[in-house]
């Protein structure tokens, strides 16, 4: 299950993307909803949930870390969330990272 799941899909046609939608041609582009985050740390911090620390090695990204711990790629978005990273490119060797589990669960609280 990936963070795009149940996730309806809407379509832009918003006048920002005016040049780019006529440069490739296209009267709209197709994306997901975004999701609200905002419940998150009340859903990590209500006490359901444990968490591993891991240690940011060198030339490891969310991806790898998602992958390491969880089995997929897919939920390096959670690491960030969770740990207030806001930008992969935040991450330093030796940097401390919460990793909660059970992340099945987490999933389903936001729905």
């Amino acid at each position: 299950m990936n963070r795009y799941y149940n996730t309806p899909k809407i379509k832009n046609e918003d006048s920002l993307y005016k040049n780019l939608l006529n440069n490739k041609k296209v009267n709209f582009i197709q994306q997901y909803e975004t999701k609200n985050l905002s419940r998150i740390k009340n859903i990590i911090y209500s006490g359901n949930y444990q968490y591993i620390v891991h240690i940011v090695a060198a030339f490891e990204s969310l991806q790898d870390i998602s992958y390491k711990y969880y089995g997929s790629e897919h939920y390096g978005w959670l690491i960030s969330y969770t740990n207030e990273i806001g930008c992969e490119l935040n991450i330093k060797i030796d940097d401390v990272i919460k990793i909660y589990f059970p992340i099945s669960n987490i999933l389903q609280e936001l729905g």
